[in-house]
């Protein structure tokens, strides 16, 4: 049987040992955090530029994640990456029968801007970083880091990224605002060009670009023209042949 005071002991031993276990694991973290910084860039400064998104943030220096390290202990700034990355659009691009979808990607490296394009089932891989960055763009070692640098650009970027649809065939096709036809150039609608409508078609197709519809002294021209083919031949030649226009 346990005497009261032995019960007493036991249980204030119980409770410095919870606190050095405590003490023990932020100072392990502490560690890693250290060694991780150290091993991919310089320690994240809280200047200009910075952006936090939940449990992740962006500055200068590269993407990293803010970690808990027990209930009332500062959080522990872990390093991700020595560079950052931000999707700038989300481009679906369709061909009339099936859609794709790609991402524009501003990605800045040792104080170097570039812009990639991605297609977006190479996306979540991350092998995209080494391919289109180069060696000096760094993902710190371990398991799930790779994952959690997909995540901390799709957070930081969701507020500002905006979609876009590109259409990569010629033809008529059905938009929001009703029919129009599809060129290099854009689209033709029954009242002329049709805005906010993006064309980017196959080489063979580039040059099929029609020229903008035309209005005023233009307009009544192109129509005195069209009509003149009447006078070419009998009205019986010239009437259907300029109808199946």
């Amino acid at each position: 049987m346990i005497r009261l005071g032995e019960f007493d002991r036991l249980i204030d031993q119980s409770r410095r040992e919870r606190v050095e276990s405590r003490k023990r694991n932020r100072a392990v973290a502490a560690a890693r955090s250290s060694r991780t910084t150290d091993a991919i860039g310089p320690a994240p400064r809280a200047a200009g530029g910075r952006v936090q998104v939940g449990r992740y943030m962006t500055n200068a220096q590269g993407l990293f994640l803010l970690k808990s390290s027990g209930r009332g202990a500062p959080l522990i700034t872990l390093a991700l990456a020595n560079f950052t990355a931000r999707i700038t659009a989300e481009i679906r691009r369709d061909d009339g029968v099936d859609a794709t979808r790609e991402f524009e990607i501003e990605a800045r490296l040792g104080g170097q801007t570039r812009r990639l394009v991605i297609a977006a089932a190479q996306f979540a891989s991350m092998k995209w970083v080494t391919e289109q960055l180069g060696a000096r763009a760094v993902i710190a070692a371990g398991m799930g880091i790779k994952d959690q640098v997909r995540e901390a650009i799709q957070l930081l970027s969701a507020q500002q990224m905006v979609e876009r649809t590109v259409h990569t065939h010629t033809g008529w096709r059905r938009l929001d605002g009703g029919w129009a036809y599809l060129h290099d150039g854009g689209a033709l609608g029954a009242t002329g060009a049709v805005t906010g409508v993006e064309t980017s078609l196959p080489a063979a197709l580039a040059p099929f670009s029609l020229p903008a519809s035309p209005t005023g002294a233009e307009l009544r021209s192109a129509i005195r023209a069209s009509l003149a083919v009447l006078d070419l031949a009998p009205d019986r030649v010239t009437v259907p042949t300029l109808g199946a226009v």
